[in-house]
């Protein structure tokens, strides 16, 4: 399916889990580009400033608005990086 064996794994668990697939899609779409935008670094590697200077860029660079910011946060990495998102507030 994907070619990262990280990324299948988020998949699996999505559809064993019984998501929708356009959300797989998305949420697969969102952890891609945070890791991307990180250098390729394994998520598990990363932490909390990591990933608000992720939502930074979304919102400076990418002038993307609120509501995408919280859905690049609160679905996929809030979901399968918890200790990364916890004290970041929108």
């Amino acid at each position: 399916m994907y070619r990262s064996p990280f990324l299948n794994s988020v998949a699996e668990f999505m559809l064993v889990r019984r998501y929708n697939k356009r959300t797989i899609k998305s949420y697969i779409a969102w952890i891609k580009a945070f890791i991307i935008f990180n250098n390729q670094r394994h998520p598990k590697a990363m932490g909390g400033r990591e990933v608000e200077a992720f939502l930074t860029h979304l919102a400076v660079k990418r002038t993307v608005s609120s509501s995408t910011q919280g859905v690049a946060a609160y679905s996929p990495l809030s979901k399968f990086f918890p200790d990364n998102v916890e004290y970041i507030h929108i």
